[in-house]
């Protein structure tokens, strides 16, 4: 009986930390994203900021008519755009990271997990690379009209520049956040196996000093049934020779 009840109760233990430790790593992989985020957000609002004084400096060199209004308009507007597509990628890897963790409860697949990664990081940067060099750059330039070959040149320098720099950041702050995130969701998992472990041990030694327990008070119940009866036997022996004498 207490094999079975042993049995029960460990299933219902290692099923309930197995919920208990999906969530915790979610959770994690939720905040790493979201950190990730702002941090790239934050890459991007600064480098398009020293774009946007780089292009002012231009023009002020070369005497070149150009509006800042406009010019705002068209950063702003395309930090809005570059920020949009890094929240798309990260919500991408993060479906992808938490999906895995549901189906390899038993262990994290470490490779898969940075191969999930890397895909993201190298998505980013060709959409990033991508989007400056077919759409940022065609727009900035018709904004300043420029015609010089010499000041296009200095533009797609600065465009390119802008857009190394941030894919750059995007790689080595993202890198160095998995790296981060993995070494937590591995803590985790190492805790919750120690932990369970520890606990299903302690109840099956726990049943087993009950079972001994249970086992010595069945032997003490036979012993004074033995003594009871044969103390019966003894009295009423001795009653039947009185009645004979």
């Amino acid at each position: 009986m207490g094999d079975y009840m042993s049995d029960d109760l460990n299933k219902i233990f290692r099923e309930k930390s197995k919920s208990i430790l999906e969530n915790k790593m979610i959770l994690d992989i939720d905040n790493n994203t979201d950190s990730l985020n702002l941090t790239i957000f934050n890459v991007i609002m600064l480098e398009m900021n020293k774009l946007h004084r780089s292009v002012v400096k231009l023009c002020e060199e070369k005497n070149i008519d150009y509006n800042d209004v406009e010019l705002r308009k068209l950063i702003n507007d395309e930090k809005v755009s570059l920020n949009d597509l890094v929240v798309s990628q990260f919500g991408s890897r993060r479906y992808l990271l938490e999906d895995h963790i549901k189906k390899h409860q038993d262990g994290l697949d470490s490779d898969e997990m940075k191969e999930i990664n890397d895909n993201m990081v190298t998505n980013i940067n060709v959409d990033i690379g991508r989007r400056f060099a077919t759409s940022f750059f065609p727009e900035i330039k018709s904004k300043l009209k420029l015609s010089d070959e010499e000041d296009l040149v200095r533009l797609n320098g600065l465009v390119r520049l802008a857009s190394a720099t941030i894919q750059d950041r995007i790689k080595r702050n993202t890198n160095t956040r998995f790296i981060n995130l993995m070494n937590v969701l591995q803590e985790s998992c190492d805790k919750s196996t120690k932990f369970v472990d520890m606990t299903v041990d302690t109840i099956s030694k726990n049943d087993l000093n009950r079972d001994a327990k249970e086992d010595k008070g069945s032997v003490s119940k036979k012993k004074k049934s033995t003594k009871s009866s044969n103390f019966s036997v003894h009295f009423n022996g001795a009653e039947r020779q009185k009645k004979a004498a």
